[in-house]
């Protein structure tokens, strides 16, 4: 789908749909602690 802006990943993150293809830091959790998986003990 072409955005107005012409720019997908522009479009995209405005609409949220595809944000983790601009924003690699979405598309994994954010790692605070050192621990790979801090969640999942």
């Amino acid at each position: 789908m072409q955005s107005l802006w012409g720019d997908d990943e522009t479009a995209a993150a405005a609409s949220g749909f595809r944000a983790d293809r601009s924003h690699p830091a979405h598309a994994e959790p954010p790692r605070y602690p050192p621990s790979p998986q801090p969640f999942r003990n």
